[in-house]
This record gives C-alpha cells, sequence and structure tokens, in this order.
C-alpha cells in the first residue's frame, strides 16, 4: 500500500504577521503610486520604498511578542488563529488608515474589524496554502526591502561623487549663498522698523549690505516664489503649483552655477513644497530635504501616521510641533559640515529656513520672548498625513489668542535670527567673507487677521507679499538701504550678474546697480503675483473664486480676484489696505493702466 504523503507543515504562526506587514506596506505604495500619477505631489521621497516596509515591521513588532508571550505563557492555546486575526487586522487597518482623515477615527476602526473578521475566515479556511505562500515569498520581501534601502541611501552619494567630478572649473569665482527664510514677512522684522526686536543679527549683518526696503515676492506660498527665484519666471510662466512640480523645461540657478562649475548644494527644511518631489533639486549636486529618523519611518506607514498625527496623542505626549522638522540650528549644522568638505572649488548652496511656519514653536528661551506661550492654546492643533501641524479654525480664535500666535511667530523669527547670526559668525571665522555673495530673503509672508485671513497662498495682500532682501557681496558696498520698489523676479539675474556669469541671461533685469544709485540699469520687471486655489482652499479665501493677480505700482496695489472682484489700496497712506479706491471713478484711469499690466503678461483663455 502507498504510503500517504505527509502534510506541510504550517508556517511558525510569528512568521504571518511580517509576512501582512509587508503585504500592507505594498498596498500603501501602490496606492501612493496611483496619487503621484494622479495629483504629482504625495509630499514623499523615494526613500519610501524601504521606509514604508521598515515602518510596517516596526509597528508589527509588538503584535509578533504578544503572540511569542501567549504562546509562552498558555502553550495549548489556538496561537496560530490568534496569528492570523492579528495579521489581517494589521493589513485591514494599514489600508483602511490611508483613508482615516475622511473617514473619521472610529468608521476607521469599526471597518478594520469587518475586514479582520471576514478575511481571517478565509486565511483559516486555507491555512496550508498561505503557510506556502509565506514561506516561499517571506525570504524575498525582506530580502528585497534591504536592498531598497541599499541602492537609495547609498545612490545620492554615488551622483554627488560623481557629479563633483564632472565639473571643470575652480579658481576665484565668488561664492554664492541662497538663504530663503520661509513665511518670514518684512513688516515683521525690526530690520524694516518693527517695534519688536526680531532681527538684530540681520540688522548687524544690514550694516554690510545693501538692503532692499521694497522687495515684493512673485506668490504668496512656497513652491511658486521660490521656482520663480530659480528661474526668473513669473509664477504662471513656470507652471510649478499645488498639483504641478517645476517643469523640467526652464533653466534653474542651480543648474546655471553647476554648468559654470561651482559645486552646487541644497538643504531643505519645508519637505513640502522646496523639496526635490517638486521639482527644486535640479541642479543640485547634493540634495537634503526629507530625513530618515525613526519617526519618519514610522511616518511612512499609515498605522503610523495614525497614531502619531492623532491629536490626543499629541496632547498625551505634549509635543505639538511636525515631526522630523528641521530647525535652524541643524540646517546650518549640515550646510557646515557639506561646506567643510568642498571649499576647494566655488559653491552655490542653498538654504531653506521652516521656523517661522507655523505651528510657531520657538525654543526655551525664544518661546517668551515677547510674552508667555501660555496664552496659547495648543490643544487646537491638528496634524494632517503631509505631517504638517496647524491649528483648528483660527478664524474663532479670541483676540488674546491671535495675540499670543503673532508673540509666538515673532519670537520663531528671532530664534531663526539668531541662528543667521551663528552662520555668519562662522562664515566669517572660515575667511569666506572677502568672496562669498549671501542673499537673505522670504518666500512670502504671514497673515494674522488681516482682512480676516490667516497663514498664506490664500489671497495677495501685502502682508504676504512684501519680503525682506538683503544682499552682500563683496563688490557691494555695505550699508545702503535702496527704497526702490524690485521684484524677485528679478533676483536669479542679479545673482549671476553679481556673480560674474555674465553669458548667462535669465529673465528680467538686474538691480545689482541700484547699490551704486537710485536706478536701474534697464527698466524693471513689473512686480506683478499670481496665485492660484489649492484643491482643499475652503470657500472664505479670496483665491477660491479662482485665480489671482496683482500688481503693485507704489503707492497703489491693485489685485483682481478669479470672479473678476477688483480691490485698489494707497498702501503708503493706508498700510492697513482698508479702503478700496476701486470704485473711485477718480482712479478710473490709474485702473486701466494697472489692469494693462496684468493683461500684459496673463495668459489669454
Amino acid at each position: 500500500m502507498k504510503a500517504e504523503a505527509p502534510r506541510p507543515t504550517p508556517i511558525h504562526p510569528a512568521l504571518l504577521v511580517p509576512w501582512f506587514a509587508l503585504v500592507a506596506a505594498v498596498l500603501e505604495l501602490l496606492y501612493m503610486g496611483v496619487q503621484k500619477l494622479d495629483q504629482h505631489v504625495i509630499y514623499s521621497s523615494l526613500q519610501v520604498l524601504w521606509m514604508a516596509p521598515l515602518g510596517y515591521l516596526i509597528l508589527c513588532s509588538p503584535l509578533i511578542l504578544l503572540i511569542l508571550g501567549v504562546r509562552r505563557v498558555w502553550p495549548e492555546s489556538p496561537w496560530f488563529e490568534l496569528s492570523v486575526v492579528l495579521s489581517v487586522a494589521l493589513l485591514g487597518f494599514g489600508f483602511l488608515a490611508l483613508f482615516w482623515v475622511t473617514l473619521g477615527p472610529p468608521a476607521t476602526l469599526l471597518l478594520t474589524g469587518g475586514v479582520t473578521v471576514q478575511g481571517s475566515r478565509m486565511v483559516l479556511a486555507h491555512r496550508t496554502q498561505f503557510s506556502r505562500l509565506v514561506r516561499r515569498s517571506l525570504g524575498w520581501m525582506l530580502g528585497t526591502t534591504v536592498v531598497m534601502a541599499a541602492v537609495l541611501t547609498t545612490w545620492p552619494r554615488v551622483r554627488e561623487y560623481m557629479g563633483l567630478r564632472a565639473l571643470h572649473l575652480g579658481g576665484s569665482s565668488p561664492n554664492v549663498i541662497l538663504l530663503v527664510l520661509d513665511t518670514v514677512r518684512g513688516m515683521s522684522m525690526s530690520l524694516y522698523g518693527y517695534a519688536r526686536q526680531t532681527t538684530p543679527e540681520l540688522d548687524r549683518f544690514a550694516a554690510r549690505a545693501v538692503v532692499f526696503d521694497n522687495a515684493y515676492a512673485t506668490a504668496s506660498w512656497t513652491l511658486p516664489s521660490i521656482a520663480t527665484m530659480f528661474t526668473g519666471k513669473y509664477a504662471h510662466e513656470h507652471g510649478a503649483s499645488w498639483t504641478r512640480p517645476l517643469p523640467s523645461g526652464h533653466a534653474t540657478l542651480a543648474e546655471v552655477f553647476r554648468d559654470a562649475g561651482y559645486a552646487t548644494a541644497g538643504f531643505v527644511a519645508n519637505v513640502n513644497y522646496s523639496s526635490a518631489e517638486v521639482g527644486l533639486s535640479r541642479g543640485f549636486v547634493h540634495f537634503e530635504d526629507y530625513t530618515t529618523s525613526v519617526s519618519d519611518i514610522l511616518l511612512s506607514a499609515s498605522p503610523g501616521r495614525f497614531v502619531l498625527n492623532n491629536p490626543y496623542f499629541r496632547t498625551a505626549i505634549g509635543f505639538y510641533d511636525t515631526f522630523g522638522r528641521k530647525d535652524a540650528r541643524l540646517l546650518n549644522g549640515a550646510f557646515l559640515s557639506w561646506l567643510g568638505e568642498h571649499r576647494q572649488r566655488p559653491f552655490f548652496a542653498y538654504l531653506n529656513y521652516y521656523d517661522a511656519h507655523e505651528p510657531y514653536l520657538p525654543p526655551v528661551p525664544f518661546n517668551t520672548r515677547f510674552g508667555p506661550d501660555t496664552l496659547r492654546n495648543k490643544s487646537l492643533i491638528r496634524f494632517k498625513t503631509n505631517r504638517d501641524a496647524h491649528r483648528i479654525n483660527k478664524r474663532a480664535m479670541s483676540a488674546a489668542e491671535r495675540l499670543a500666535e503673532e508673540q509666538a511667530y515673532d519670537a520663531s523669527i528671532a530664534y531663526l535670527d539668531s541662528e543667521l547670526g551663528r552662520l555668519f559668525a562662522e562664515l566669517d571665522r572660515l575667511g569666506l567673507a572677502q568672496n562669498t555673495v549671501i542673499i537673505v530673503t522670504a518666500d512670502h509672508g504671514e497673515l494674522f487677521g488681516e482682512h480676516s485671513l490667516f497663514t498664506h497662498g490664500n489671497s495677495l495682500y501685502l502682508p504676504l507679499l512684501h519680503v525682506p532682501l538683503v544682499l552682500r557681496s563683496p563688490t557691494l558696498p555695505g550699508g545702503v538701504r535702496i527704497s526702490t520698489p524690485v521684484t524677485l523676479r528679478d533676483l536669479p539675474r542679479t545673482i549671476v550678474d553679481i556673480a560674474g556669469l555674465n553669458r548667462v541671461t535669465f529673465p528680467g533685469n538686474s538691480f545689482a546697480s541700484l547699490a551704486g544709485a537710485e536706478r536701474l540699469a534697464g527698466p524693471g520687471s513689473p512686480i506683478i503675483a499670481m496665485i492660484g486655489p489649492a484643491p482643499s482652499t475652503p470657500p472664505y479665501d479670496p483665491v477660491s473664486k479662482g485665480p489671482m493677480w496683482s500688481v503693485i505700482s507704489p503707492p497703489h496695489q491693485y489685485i483682481v480676484g478669479g470672479d473678476g472682484t477688483e480691490e485698489l489700496y494707497e498702501f503708503v497712506r493706508d498700510p492697513a489696505q482698508s479702503i478700496n479706491l476701486a470704485a473711485d471713478p477718480l482712479n478710473k484711469g490709474l485702473l486701466e493702466r494697472l489692469r494693462a499690466v496684468i493683461d500684459s503678461v496673463r495668459p489669454r483663455r
């Protein structure tokens, strides 16, 4: 009689959990891929290809310990069935947690329960087949994760090494450092007459630099504004938007300096809208945006975001900031570390600081620099899946809470300013002042109740567009203040002009000549700004009605909304922009002239 073939032994139950965890990671990565095809920007880097699986493995480790513990305490327990239930629950929760902001926590957990019941029944009904599948594929899945991590963490270093070897210029060309202070408005800086001493270090730096008193951004949020600083194109020309990275057809400052033989490096704290994903890393041989800390790895998995971004959890641990946020000290440290290895050739460095962006959490002792932070209702802060931290319903804040928010913002600027002072001192100590051009500016400002609005990217009022601009160069005089209005659209042309790259032509006009006299070498570019609505723009934001345009022609600012609503302010006499002069018949000719400026550049439908 022929012996019966032995039945396959089911896999060790504890191994089911990591297998299901890795399957959940694959599903999440596939979902992110679909999102990427649809909206192009998903606030992530390629490192997520190994960070998501690792995040799931870390999160499943307590389940493995639980299963092993139950087995040890209760050897006769149905631990295979327990492993299946926990594994399916992890898989179901991992997928449903992708939508928890929409579903809400209760519905997410309820649906997870239903998926767990039905899924567990199916697995247990085919336990032999599942054991065989897990046994054959788990090793490959773990190996793929390890290889992916090795390749993706090593490749940037290889690419930088190859990029540096390809550079051809040495010599004494001036170094260039572009410092962009995210969300810092000019009106909140003592450098521009603000009553609070928010920028004493920049005040001292200005004694050796040229200060532009009336510099204006071309957009009121990060990506289109910085894209303009890199390309010299207005927002409607370069096309970078909420769901569209900077297209590759536009030459950037980093590409120009790299092609001129410079070592180029970018150090970014705003990983949402100044990252490689949105096209701003092009031309940088070295570029740092997203980090790979433990919190970043956990946030790469939807269950990790569900827990770490839960307001109740954050309140319980007393942490209200964005996980993985790089402050100015860390950003400067990364730059100076890189600089220590790349001083043998001229360099172009871009540093993007994020300290003044909400939720405005300056470190001790700056947190009480302008008032007690106990007035802030931190429990109102919510956390999005893209790692941003925001305050819920700012429009409902009391006057005291609004004041506390503005004080915290000012204190954040003061902290950033102190770190800028440390950076300037270190550059001087290294002897770089004699051959380094330093530009300090901002991408946009912030609103604290002006026109009943908060934050930015929602309108084009002056607190959002008037930004700092300080330029120090060995070839320019120090202690000079320029009152002539300028637009950051002309910044890249100015930078290559000062650096001596005369054969490179960006759009616009260099305003470097203003340091010697109150005139331009040619007519300055029109001071135009433009923004479009974000996918989640609330209906009370002016930009919700469609793309907005602004033109500044001192003493006037003209704004036209997407619905054709016009605003005209004489901001020199009315700095609060409280009186709309658009309906005054006496301003008919002025309105026609300002409309014509916008019409000359606005794309025709």
